[in-house]
């Protein structure tokens, strides 16, 4: 039987007790599962791959690592993955799968794959006139056993710019017979870090970029060019048209390529000069200001505040359907409902993650001004199964005192929810709401014992955490993003079914109460920085079987673990013991027998770590081993 090492223990493995040899724990094959994978590219942007899936017979690499760089004991470096169809779906195959344990893991990709990439922040990538592969990197997932299906979104890591030229006083025969588009703004190669998509280490810069093209005839009917570049960050860059065996050539100081979009140029061929027209748009743009216009076909006009908005075009069959896109991040960003004068049949929608707003028109009759109202920042998305009780109390309950009624902001999908009043809702029906928050402080109390929500995402403009905020919800997951650096106390007290939780790198303190009560609770990312560890912090928490103390903890607090009955690997890396807050014989009480307690081996002397396992101390009294870690 294959066993496999779980992160804590390769700690106590790499460890020499100073009495006896101590075997370290294992995790067993029969405990670790497949990972699944599910990839979409990033159905906001658009380049060589489009729509929301790869191609069939597609490959990406893979890469898991936890925070000691393998994962789980195991190598998971650039793991190929295949796609294929099944039964209509597409499916994701590898010949050895990555196999997760209890363990918690973050999982980096890229497309398409290399076999001879060893590094997966540096990629090597091209984008010339002969090679046009559209390379994209996943937003980084967090895997485990108990999170084994992956949902990657794919981004795109190249910038794509689409020139549509047209004839205006150009008197010639217009023969055009080559486009050509480059300058500092692009490269010709460099590197992609799939870690986080920034891109490095160009080459080629300046270079002008000539795909083999099919000779065309100036007309009055636009005509178009695209090309995939990697974009430098530079601003300067020149397009030239070769038309009737003359090159005109438009050259730009400002130009602003960006991954994942696509920029157009549209020019006007006169006579003896190649002109920028007005700024019209097909695929992609950017709103420079509050007033700004963009003349989608010759019918259908955007206006109003598109300042940070990005703006996605097609016309099929004389439908219209305009994708409008949050350009800055930020909390959760969300397309405001546009407006039309007349002449359209309009509807729209919003996705509830991305703030991706979808209109369609269709039907039109004569000229038609879409009119935007910028964007707007939601700090939380909350998940409820409505029961009886939630439909008729929740809002009432928890939005009706003058305080709140100023602090809050309630939408589902395009309505705001009064706040004034309950709220009807379908009883049994599934709901996702946004809140937003004044000084984005999720307050006090907030959602205290509403067990109806089962999910929230928090937003990363998010600064403060108050005191029991979401305590005794049935939420599951949840990660803290790291501009939260205010924290209550009781913040998931009594959470039940919270499994995982992931805080933010500058938290330095796990709080008072802050996971007591978490029975389902089997993992938790604690950042290095973290130097307390409160009273009744872990209380109860029954499902949780190993721990980490980082090295800069000087104090654990009264009935800390206390009831923590699966509790067997605590790996304390301070070489000065903490300070025990109330009595020791509380904070350890009732965890589980022959348990390890790994300390560095610095700790030999000067500390009282073997106080902790005495035979008349907690860890002791249940027969907990302590180990040296090797230096």
């Amino acid at each position: 039987m294959k066993r496999i090492l779980s992160a804590l223990s390769i700690a106590a493995a790499l460890s020499s007790c100073s009495t006896q040899d101590i075997t370290p724990p294992l995790i067993e094959e029969e405990t670790l599962v497949p990972l699944e994978l599910e990839l979409a590219t990033n159905t906001v942007t658009r380049a060589i791959v489009e729509g929301t899936t790869l191609p069939t017979a597609s490959s990406v690499g893979i890469t898991v690592r936890d925070s000691y760089g393998a994962y789980a004991g195991e190598e998971y470096t650039n793991i190929k993955y295949t796609s294929k169809d099944a039964s209509g779906a597409q499916v994701w195959e590898c010949d050895s799968p990555i196999m997760l344990s209890p363990q918690t893991g973050v999982l980096y990709s890229y497309y398409p794959y290399a076999e001879a990439c060893t590094d997966i922040s540096a990629i090597s990538i091209r984008a010339n006139s002969t090679v046009q592969t559209d390379f994209m990197w996943g937003t980084p997932v967090s895997v485990s056993k108990d999170n084994r299906h992956a949902s990657i979104k794919m981004n795109h890591a190249l910038a794509a710019v689409r020139i549509t030229y047209v004839r205006g006083t150009y008197s010639g025969t217009g023969t055009v017979s080559k486009v050509s588009f480059g300058g500092n703004c692009i490269a010709v190669a460099g590197t992609l870090d799939a870690t986080d998509g920034s891109l490095s280490n160009f080459a080629g810069k300046g270079t002008m970029l000539t795909p083999p093209q099919i000779a065309t005839t100036l007309s009055s009917s636009l005509q178009e060019f695209e090309l995939l570049v990697i974009p430098t960050g530079e601003k300067q860059g020149k397009v030239v048209i070769t038309i009737d065996g003359k090159d005109y050539s438009l050259e730009f100081g400002d130009i602003d390529l960006r991954q994942g979009h696509m920029t157009q140029f549209h020019l006007t061929v006169n006579d003896g000069e190649l002109s920028l027209s007005d700024i019209t748009v097909s695929e992609w743009t950017y709103g420079e200001s509050k007033d700004t216009s963009i003349k989608v076909t010759d019918k259908v006009t955007l206006t109003g505040n598109l300042d940070d908005i990005a703006v996605y075009n097609s016309v099929v069959n004389g439908v219209v359907t305009i994708t409008a896109i949050p350009k800055t991040k930020g909390g959760f960003k969300e397309v405001e409902p546009v407006s039309i004068n007349s002449n359209a049949t309009m509807t729209q929608s919003s996705d509830i993650h991305t703030g991706v707003r979808t209109i369609t028109l269709s039907n039109i009759s004569g000229n038609v001004t879409v009119t935007f109202y910028g964007t707007y920042c939601y700090d939380l998305i909350a998940e409820f199964t409505v029961s009886a009780r939630v439909s008729t109390k929740m809002l009432y309950l928890y939005a009706n005192s003058s305080y709140k009624e100023k602090i809050l902001r309630i939408r589902e999908g395009d309505e705001d929810i009064p706040v004034t009043s309950t709220y009807t809702w379908d009883e049994g029906g599934k709901h996702i709401l946004r809140y937003s928050f004044t000084n984005h402080t999720i307050p006090y109390d907030m959602f205290n014992d509403v067990t109806a929500i089962t999910g929230i995402e928090i937003g990363d403009c998010v600064t403060s955490l108050e005191s029991y905020a979401f305590k005794g919800t049935s939420i599951e997951r949840v990660v803290i993003p790291e501009t939260v650096t205010s924290f209550g106390s009781s913040l998931f007290y009594n959470c039940t079914k919270l499994k995982h939780a992931v805080l933010p790198k500058g938290i330095t303190e796990i709080y008072d109460s802050m996971f007591r009560g978490c029975t389902s609770l089997q993992s938790i990312d604690i950042p290095d920085g973290v130097t307390r560890f409160g009273d009744y912090a872990f209380d109860r928490c029954s499902s949780l079987a190993s721990i980490i103390l980082p090295a800069g903890v000087t104090y654990v607090g009264n009935y800390c673990f206390s009831d923590c009955s699966n509790l067997r690997h605590i790996v304390s890396f301070p070489v000065k013991t903490p300070t025990l807050g109330g009595s020791f014989r509380y904070n350890f009480s009732k965890v589980a027998s022959n348990g390890v307690l790994a300390v560095p081996a610095a700790a030999k002397t000067g500390s009282n770590y073997s106080y902790w396992v005495s035979s008349n101390i907690n860890l002791g009294s249940y027969g907990w081993t302590l180990v040296y870690m090797d230096e």
